[in-house]
């Protein structure tokens, strides 16, 4: 049908392709995010702010107050990314303040982690965090311009207060001067009354900066921030929801961190947030969000964070806790390995193309004049064949994504090994389907078809939620913390290059069988299909995209029209 019929066969594949991506936008009138859970303003919430414990801390046997948070409440785990590499305490509690990544003023991005900003004053005359202005002024002169002391403000102006307890929740609770209006030190004698101060309070417990060698030890030091919660649970509010959030990064390693919530609004299940559209991942600004809610309060300032909301377990059983913990600690380990392995990969895969066609260049060089086994044509198919496999590189890093190989090792070397054969045989898969379809007679019929499967799985990913992209070579990094949905910078490129690369191929081809009308309005469907997927905010939601990508197509539409364009005469 195909090669008898190919511009009939084309038309109504492209009309199909429009009806269909209208009919599946028609019915998603909204973005897809998760439910939010809509507490009354004025309810008790207490939230405690640890350092450095990820999921994979967590086990029955050796954290049972952590687990318990696991199996009778929600969690989730949080991008703790602020200003550098690694984040300090410091980071993380300021982060939490301005609702925007904020810290103290540091050349080094994996910066040796200071003491917190310490609290004077008293009842009397009032709290104050010191060097608190300094600490604002770099925040304030950073890459997000953070407000610090937003959060404070924006209870001060509800005229509603917030309770903190130990250095770090009196950085997060002071006002843009500095001033902490609700403050005491965390002592065991005075927990019950502290917590009864305000509707919300927040709790500094302390955390882990660096693991020790010993594994004991190292429990021995989890367990120790373990009976400060214990403490704060035993002194809450009846009634209240408590969220355990981890604020900062263990041994200078960037690494998704604890997020757990408990109580009447947060019962088992998976947290979810609107700001990152994924069931199972936050970011610190939502902590942020979470606060102003629950306080009844508006954001003095816009931020990018939304509200917890839960997505609920079927029960809160020993084995449905296990299946949440290995959700959990799945989607740190993989973010961990990309992290890793990213640099390593490309670096082989790069080489590995370039030696490919180095030696095919001297064969090509050495084989002159042309013998029996090295004619010409065979070596260029070689050369075909070796370019077009580098080109399916992309789509299958994204495709390598539906095999759990992150699980495979915890060796990087071994991770980059695996990941690397496993995307060879999608590349070669990829290539052979390339080469073998009707479309292979043409010249440029290879060219386009790699082009429409590069494309293509982009697309689809992103029309089926971003998936694929999450912690992959080419796309969205959760700890980095820059986007967890929608069409990524780098995904953008291969995406738009795939794009005008079809759209050539399909207009040469047109063209070529005297249907120059068709392949206009062939790059029209295909470069406004693409456009839409890339730009509409339930799927890509990228909209710097089609500032680069309209003039290309433009250029390109020209062409075909055959508009002659120059410098002088555009």
């Amino acid at each position: 049908m195909i090669r008898r019929h190919p511009v009939k066969t084309l038309v109504v594949l492209l009309l199909v392709m429009v009806a269909g991506l209208s009919l599946a936008y028609a019915n998603r009138t909204t973005v897809a995010v998760p439910p939010t859970t809509q507490p009354k303003p004025g309810e008790s919430l207490v939230v405690v702010g640890l350092g450095g414990l990820s999921w994979d801390d967590v086990s029955p046997e050796d954290t049972p107050t952590l687990w318990g948070l696991l199996r009778d409440g929600s969690a989730a785990s949080v991008s703790v990314k602020s200003l550098r590499l690694t984040t300090c305490p410091t980071d993380g509690w300021a982060t939490v303040s301005a609702g925007e990544a904020a810290g103290p003023d540091t050349s080094e991005s994996r910066p040796t982690c200071a003491p917190l900003p310490s609290v004077a004053g008293d009842a009397a005359s009032g709290y104050r965090v010191i060097g608190f202005d300094e600490l604002a002024t770099a925040s304030r002169e950073a890459e997000f311009r953070a407000r610090l002391g937003m959060l404070g403000d924006s209870f001060a102006a509800g005229k509603t207060c917030i309770q903190a307890i130990g250095p770090g929740a009196g950085l997060a609770a002071a006002t843009s001067d500095g001033k902490v209006a609700k403050f005491a030190q965390f002592q065991t004698t005075t927990l019950v009354s502290d917590l009864a101060q305000c509707p919300v309070s927040i709790v500094d417990v302390g955390g882990i900066s660096a693991s020790d060698p010993d594994r004991t030890r190292h429990i021995e030091k989890i367990n120790g921030v373990e009976r400060r919660i214990d403490q704060v649970i035993d002194a809450m509010p009846n009634g209240a929801d408590l969220l355990v959030v981890g604020l900062a990064d263990r041994d200078q390693q960037e690494r998704l961190r604890l997020l757990a919530a408990t109580g009447p609004h947060y019962g088992p299940g998976l947290l979810a947030s609107a700001s990152t559209r994924l069931t199972g991942v936050a970011q610190l600004s939502d902590i942020t969000a979470t606060i102003l809610q629950r306080g009844g309060v508006d954001p003095t300032a816009a931020i990018g964070g939304r509200a917890l909301s839960v997505v609920p377990s079927a029960n809160n059983s020993e084995s449905t806790a296990a299946s949440k913990l290995t959700v959990l600690t799945d989607i740190d380990t993989k973010a961990d390995a990309m992290h890793r392995i990213v640099a390593p990969f490309l670096i082989i895969w790069l080489a590995g193309t370039a030696l490919a066609l180095l030696v095919l260049w001297l064969v090509m060089r050495r084989a002159r004049p042309w013998n029996r086994r090295f004619t010409r044509a065979r070596v260029l198919r070689m050369v075909r064949l070796v370019g077009l496999l580098a080109a399916a590189m992309p789509a299958a890093t994204f495709l390598a994504n539906l095999v759990p190989w992150w699980r495979w090792s915890t060796d990087t070397t071994l991770l980059v090994i695996m990941l690397f054969v496993l995307v060879l045989v999608i590349s070669a898969g990829i290539t052979l389907a390339c080469l073998q379809g009707p479309w292979s007679s043409s010249a440029l019929g290879p060219l386009g078809a790699m082009s429409a499967v590069t494309a293509g799985v982009i697309a689809i990913d992103l029309l089926t939620g971003s998936h694929l992209q999450i912690s992959s070579i080419f796309g969205l990094q959760p700890l980095v913390g820059g986007r967890f949905y929608g069409m990524g910078n780098v995904a953008f490129a291969l995406y738009a290059a795939a794009v005008l690369l079809l759209c050539a191929a399909l207009a040469h081809a047109l063209v070529r069988r005297n249907a120059p009308r068709l392949a206009v309005f062939a790059v029209v469907v295909v470069g406004g299909v693409a456009l839409a997927v890339d730009v509409l905010p339930a799927w890509g939601a990228d909209f710097g995209g089609p500032i680069a990508l309209v003039p290309a197509l433009g250029f390109l539409l020209m062409g075909v029209m055959g508009w002659r364009t120059s410098v002088r005469s555009p």
